[in-house]
């Protein structure tokens, strides 16, 4: 938002920071003068709006004001504001008039005493190709504009969108309202320049663009003479040229700068509305300024350039300096993580020794010793227990407990390391044993915060090598990823992971189309429907010990409702409880069983 008339004083030092903040951003973003959205509206002396075509701009201007008119039957009135939309944009139209009528009166604060708009209204469209059949009649609108203001007879067209691309539209409204006060207030004696500098300040405080173009005319001197601004600005289309850049910040200043050049006076706004209406009064900026700031135009100009210099010079400096610091961070950074992953392989190694050191020399003179850690050495015959079950056996467990529930078919979601792996082949080698069909394997970056590319491959969810999906796609656009119903050939997943982590890859299932077994009855007209037409294949959880934690639930919602989970668990506690699930010898002592759905 730009920063508000009188009682909404501008921040540089806000806006000296945002600058710093991108200023990493600027050197790998090209040319410094980059297109910016097209807010600007056709100025009051365009030929387009308001006499015979003088360009290729002109001729297809008024091409498209021919057109048949665009039908408006959407009406919403607040206060001095009518918004007329296309069907279908119903709630646009009650949101841009619950605030217009607030944004216009903020906006005419910096014309008090002169005319403002009795009525303004608001014109909304779909598309930025139809601004021109959304016009008054004969007048069009440029090709390259995002919306559009009639002052002489307070309109404002707006679009929503260019094609695929949105379109801020309050921002755009905010923007022409501007326009429109000023066009009412000042008529034909505001000049281009004040005409697009005052819209901006009352639409937007900050654009990487203009920073990029106010850069580069700080360094480069590009500034364009004020003698020649007025023909500085393009007719095609509206980029972020060095004149409306110019334009917005020399308005900028001038709204700032206050009566007299000094630090202490800096932000009082009153000068710069006698400057306007001192405009209005007598026709010529030069005398406003006199009046308004004791100077002539030129001389407040070069004022501006001297401050333009002093806030942009050093942006080039900093970027390097900036770059420098985060480079050093990153290496920083990167050491700090290598050094803690060879801290606890190191860690590891020893407690892996320790124990099987403390196993071995246990069995050499016949003391029991009960080990709590999941390593190889226990020898129960020469009293050495291993008091953790191996996690192996809780992947076998989990594969007896799809051969339990008769489900045919079976994959494995793991994580991506050495744990990952052999809880894998544990539950693939008893899966198999007991004629179960595992369909697919999948891995994940169990440090990664982002897994969607990662089910996307385990679920064969690749455009290029899945037709159906790219046909979808097509049709659909990026919508179509959660409307996709994709080719599950499992009945059940085994996911061996902690709770939390177990819960984020969860959450991924359904949002990629995939069906979990949360209820025992589902619907099948239902999920007909949700999949267009074909029934989908209802997925099983299956969770290890990791998943035995009150935060599962919180974290995973009602999509772990149904799943089941794998846990250590005696005989004599499994037969207690009342669990019927077969268990699955540890190998060592110890047992495993699945208890019931998670609820």
């Amino acid at each position: 938002m730009s920063p508000a008339p009188s009682g909404r004083r501008p921040r540089p030092l806000a806006a000296l920071v945002a600058a710093w903040a991108v200023a990493l951003l600027l050197i790998a973003l090209g040319p410094l003068a980059r297109a910016e959205p097209a807010r600007m509206s056709a100025a009051p002396a365009d030929p387009s709006t308001t006499g015979a075509p003088a360009s290729a701009s002109d001729l297809a201007a008024h091409a498209r004001a021919a057109q048949p008119a665009i039908p408006l039957p959407v009406t919403v009135r607040a206060g001095r504001i009518i918004v007329r939309a296309e069907a279908g944009l119903d709630g646009m139209a009650a949101r841009v008039a619950a605030r217009a009528d607030d944004e216009l009166r903020a906006i005419e604060t910096d014309l008090a005493g002169l005319p403002t708009p009795p009525v303004a209204e608001i014109r909304l469209v779909h598309d930025a190709a139809d601004l021109g059949r959304a016009a008054p009649p004969g007048r069009g609108a440029p090709g390259w504009a995002a919306g559009v203001a009639y002052p002489d007879v307070g309109v404002v067209v707006v679009a929503t969108y260019r094609g695929p691309s949105s379109i801020d539209v309050q921002g755009t409204v905010d923007h022409e309202l501007a326009h429109l006060a000023l066009g009412a207030a000042l008529g034909p004696a505001a000049p281009r320049w004040l005409h697009e500098g005052f819209a901006w300040l009352h639409s937007s405080d900050w654009s990487l663009d203009r920073t990029q173009t106010l850069t580069g005319m700080a360094w480069f001197g590009g500034t364009i003479p004020l003698t020649e601004l007025e023909i500085g600005f393009p007719l095609e289309e509206a980029p972020a040229s060095r004149a409306y850049a110019e334009s917005y910040d020399f308005v900028a200043f001038l709204a700032r700068r206050g009566r007299w050049p000094d630090a202490k006076d800096d932000g009082d706004r009153y000068p710069f509305q006698v400057f306007l209406a001192q405009t209005a009064a007598t026709g010529d900026v030069d005398v406003a300024a006199q009046r308004a700031f004791g100077r002539p135009l030129q001389q407040l100009f070069d004022e501006w350039d001297a401050d333009l210099k002093s806030r942009y010079m050093f942006v080039p400096i900093g970027l390097f300096l900036g770059g420098l610091w985060v480079f050093a961070s990153l290496l920083l950074f990167l050491g700090w993580r290598r050094r803690r992953r060879q801290y606890r392989k190191s860690l590891a190694e020893w407690e892996r020794r320790e124990a099987a050191a403390a196993a071995r020399r246990a069995g050499e003179l016949g003391i029991p010793i009960g080990l709590l850690a999941p390593i190889d050495g226990a020898d129960p015959a020469a009293g050495v227990f291993r008091l953790v079950a191996p996690s192996t056996a809780e992947a076998r467990a989990a594969a007896a407990v799809a051969a339990h529930e008769s489900l045919p078919t079976v994959a494995v979601l793991a994580p991506r390391d050495d744990v990952g792996r052999d809880l894998t082949d544990a539950f693939v080698a008893a899966a198999t044993a007991a004629g179960i069909t595992v369909s697919r394997t999948g891995t994940y970056d169990p440090t990664a915060s982002d897994l969607e590319p990662d089910i996307k491959a385990f679920l064969g969810l690749d455009p290029a090598t899945n037709p159906r999906l790219a046909a979808h796609l097509r049709r659909h656009g990026k919508k179509g990823w959660q409307t996709f119903s994709p080719d599950v050939d499992f009945a059940a997943l085994y996911i061996p992971d902690t709770y939390d982590h177990a819960a984020l890859v969860v959450a991924f299932l359904p949002y990629l189309g995939v069906e979990l077994h949360t209820e025992d009855f589902p619907d099948p007209d239902a999920l007909a429907r949700k999949h267009g037409g074909r029934i989908p294949q209802v997925v099983q959880l299956i969770g290890g010990s990791g998943w035995n934690h009150p935060g599962l639930l919180t974290r995973g919602g009602d999509l772990v409702e149904g799943a089941m989970i794998v846990d250590v668990c005696s005989p004599v506690t499994a037969a207690a409880r009342g669990d019927d699930l077969p268990l699955a010898p540890g190998g060592d002592g110890a047992a495993i069983t699945a208890s019931a759905p998670a609820s």
